[in-house]
């Protein structure tokens, strides 16, 4: 049963209204607040969910989603389910749901090394109006030379999200798999790319090499925030050994969100 808890919510008044209701609620019936919660409640949207990945995450935390606004692929639950969910946390066991997180790893001109999980994607593309040049390997080995505006990677949870929109493919969010996608690649008798996404299976690992580019001209974003990282020698993505835990209190349909989101009309 969760007794430690964290509550994000997105800012607007009925977001607040149920999370300051929920705190109560969570308070008086004995669970207490923590910095290592065993449960984060993400209250509004996707991108809720993912400020409290980047703020709370840690191995053993499991995350459940309320969405007050519009549909997001997150949360199990809706607004007007609000008491149920709330009933569900103080009552029930939930059954844990694994998904596949990635983890990048940027090696600087300088020596130094930056590390970061994605719970969505990451993001690496030119800053400016000229194209990104990179060398594309896979486990080591040269794939292909790139020339274009950038490349993402993403995680199967992320499938719905940025890499959707660059037309890639929707993959289950319990599948232990990434997603490369090339973001406008130029193809020439210098550069040739495959300009299709690529699904590489866990243990497989994505390299991405910098022969040249100016120092401020690329902007890396995770989960759709930006990170300042200059003069970029070599970035490295693979599945990362670490999950992110979703607290299921019922049955995720996660097909049916997919359709509701992409197909449905209103």
């Amino acid at each position: 049963m969760v007794k430690t808890f964290q509550i994000i919510d997105r800012g607007d008044p009925k977001s607040r209204e149920i999370a300051e209701r929920y705190k109560k609620s969570l308070l008086k019936g004995g669970l207490t607040i923590s910095q290592t919660p065993d449960l984060v409640i993400s209250i509004g949207g996707d991108g809720t969910m993912l400020k409290g990945f980047r703020d709370f995450y840690n191995p053993s935390t499991a995350f459940v989603g309320l969405h007050t606004g519009t549909l997001g692929f997150y949360a199990d639950w809706s607004k007007n389910e609000s008491e149920l969910l709330l009933k569900s946390i103080l009552q029930e066991q939930p059954q844990l749901e694994k998904c596949p997180l990635i983890k990048g790893e940027f090696k600087l001109q300088s020596g130094e090394k930056k590390e970061y999980l994605a719970m969505n994607e990451i993001v690496i593309k030119s800053k400016s109006i000229s194209t990104m040049i990179l060398d594309v390997k896979i486990n080591g080995e040269k794939f292909e030379s790139f020339r274009g505006d950038g490349i993402l990677i993403s995680t199967p949870s992320g499938s719905t999200a940025y890499s959707h929109s660059l037309w890639g493919s929707v993959i289950h969010p319990t599948i232990e798999a990434m997603q490369v996608i090339e973001m406008a690649s130029i193809n020439n008798s210098v550069f040739r790319t495959l300009n299709r996404s690529l699904v590489l299976p866990k243990n497989q690992q994505l390299m991405l090499d910098f022969p040249e580019h100016d120092d401020d001209s690329i902007i890396v974003g995770i989960d759709g925030k930006e990170y300042p990282l200059n003069k970029i020698q070599a970035v490295n993505i693979s599945v990362a050994e670490e999950k992110i835990n979703f607290a299921r209190y019922r049955t995720f349909p996660f097909w049916k969100r997919v359709m509701e989101k992409f197909l449905k009309e209103y």
